[in-house]
């Protein structure tokens, strides 16, 4: 009876070994911090094995990169700042638009910093 009590621990212990080793520690292994930056403006974020652009994580941190740049386009008008902000709204931003068909006027430049926590909302982005 004591060895099959052995033999139980024993196979336990074996297999939380087994999961901690294929399960827990590649996470932990691989887990890497990626920095996005423009200019004077960068994030960081994590990222497991490779950067995946489909992630949530990646999209976030677009949109903080997006927050930061309009944030420095406040106080600093810069062409190519616009133009980057521009860009990331087009890819990863949110329609300011109260209405459809107003679109065009409220997604200018001008509008997007103005309402730039609308535009780039990160809680909507991980929604």
């Amino acid at each position: 009876m004591a060895e099959r009590r052995t033999a139980g621990v024993v196979l336990g212990g074996l297999a939380f070994i087994a999961v901690i080793c294929f399960w827990v520690l590649p996470y932990i292994i691989f887990k890497s911090t990626h920095t996005l930056s423009f200019k004077n403006c960068s994030v960081e974020f994590k990222y497991y094995a490779a950067v995946d652009t489909a992630d949530g994580g990646y999209r976030l941190a677009k949109s903080k990169l997006a927050l930061c740049l309009c944030n420095t386009y406040t106080h600093e008008k810069d062409s190519t700042t616009g133009k980057q902000i521009m860009k990331l709204h087009k890819q990863y931003g949110n329609s300011v638009a109260p209405d459809s068909t107003l679109y065009d006027s409220y997604n200018k430049l001008d509008s997007i910093v103005k309402y730039r926590k609308m535009a780039f909302d990160t809680v909507l982005a991980l929604d």
